[in-house]
């Protein structure tokens, strides 16, 4: 019961966070975020899948032109914002595990092979 409030009380903290940031401080903590959500979803089987209001979050996220335009800046990036595709990518894969309906997500991460990145992004070949 405990556990479940936390979780809850941490999807509403990560709804304010994953919204467009303004500052630097806002624009970190986003990122963080979307680490949370990525550590969340590997340890605690189905909730992503329960957060149906969170995955549309990370969805946008992928889809934010913001992301897009970082990946081609590579070299400028920090560690949390290199990784954001990558954490995305692991999100969605652990919801594919668990929801085979959302096979639109597989097919919006192999967008990623069309970049260049200094990630490795095997774990996503091996998961086709």
């Amino acid at each position: 019961q405990q556990t479940l409030m936390l979780l809850e009380t941490a999807q509403r903290e990560l709804d304010k966070v994953m919204t467009e940031a303004r500052d630097p401080v806002a624009d970190a903590a986003q990122f963080q975020g979307v680490h949370l959500v990525t550590t969340l979803t590997t340890t605690v089987p189905g909730w992503l899948r329960r957060n149906p209001e969170m995955v549309e979050l990370l969805r946008m996220r992928w889809k934010s032109p913001g992301r897009l335009q970082r990946l081609t800046q590579e070299e400028n990036l920090t560690r949390p914002q290199l990784h954001e595709s990558k954490w995305l990518c692991k999100c969605f894969l652990a919801l594919l595990r668990e929801d085979h309906t959302q096979l639109g997500l597989l097919f919006e991460t192999l967008s990623i092979f069309a970049c260049t990145t200094r990630i490795d992004f095997n774990f996503l070949k091996e998961f086709l």
